[in-house]
């Protein structure tokens, strides 16, 4: 499973790892029932779907619930605008897909990282322009991310731990941070978009509370948990900018205080045995939380 699965309600559904059971679920009743959505189109003699992809990005149009872009591993970028029921290539070029970022205030304008490039569109895809374009050797887009409150912000992480800026919607670039190791996710919060947090892979999460003036190493001190800085998975609450959830190889931990205070979670997968490919906290109650490994939905 990756992030590209609809969540369940309560409980834990099992999917066996084949190529055909890939692709996208949704539920409409909490968990209890599930139906692939992969339904691309049919053809003379075969039916066409994502069945068989491996999803990287699912990002939701925001002012239209039923219109959803997907990112793959390596076929590009999908789109439907009727909940799944149908699926379109929304992208004129294949590739991994790292990111996907949609403007909140003008849901037609559109940016993703795809390769070694970011792409942009101010028409909702009919064109596409180059953003970005990553020419050093060896250096990959892991993750992007717009500011909802100024669009014009948008945030590029990369594999060599730069953390790229544009304020001006991508017409010009700067770097914004620096760590020393790769950057696996961005989050900026949705209610305080001053407020920034990044997943690195070797050396835990960073956090900015003002727009990345000043950033400070929330984890750095806690000594108690083993591999404690390989970072799997970063969470935050939509309704709490200081609610984090921090998931490592060896610990699940989550602080209410901006990190000042961490407590350990208790969940079904013992740390260190199973990776986690997903997390997501219950958009009604940030007190449940929704995990996914390779083959189950908890």
């Amino acid at each position: 499973l990756s992030s590209a699965v609809f969540l369940l309600g309560a409980g834990c559904i099992r999917i066996k790892a084949v190529v055909s059971d890939g692709g996208v679920f949704l539920s409409k009743n909490g968990g209890s029932a599930w139906e692939q959505r992969v339904f691309v189109r049919q053809d003379e003699k075969k039916i066409v779907t994502i069945g068989g992809e491996d999803i990287t990005v699912m990002v939701p149009d925001p002012k239209n619930p039923s219109v959803l872009y997907i990112g793959t591993e390596q076929s590009g970028m999908y789109k439907t605008e009727n909940g799944g029921e149908v699926w379109q290539s929304f992208l004129p070029t294949k590739g991994r897909i790292s990111g996907i970022a949609v403007n909140p205030k003008d849901p037609k304008n559109i940016f993703l990282a795809v390769g070694e490039q970011v792409l942009k569109t101010n028409d909702g895809g009919s064109k596409w322009e180059i953003a970005y374009l990553e020419t050093r050797p060896k250096v990959t887009l892991s993750d992007l991310a717009i500011d909802g409150f100024d669009p014009k912000k948008i945030y590029v992480g990369l594999s060599n731990g730069d953390l790229m800026q544009s304020v001006d919607g991508g017409a010009s670039w700067s770097v914004l941070h620096h760590v020393g190791s790769k950057i696996i996710k961005i989050l900026i919060h949705p209610k305080d978009t001053r407020v920034i947090t990044i997943l690195t892979e070797t050396e835990g999460i960073y956090r900015t509370t003002n727009l990345g003036k000043d950033w400070q190493s929330p984890i750095k001190e806690l000594g108690a948990y083993r591999d404690l800085q390989r970072g799997q998975i970063i969470a935050s609450d939509p309704k709490s900018k200081d609610h984090l959830i921090y998931i490592s190889n060896y610990a699940f931990l989550e602080t209410k205080n901006g990190g000042k205070d961490w407590k350990e979670i208790k969940s079904l997968i013992t740390p260190g045995t199973t990776p986690v490919t997903a997390f997501t906290l219950a958009s009604q109650n940030a007190d449940h939380f929704y995990l996914a490994t390779a083959t189950t939905l908890y």
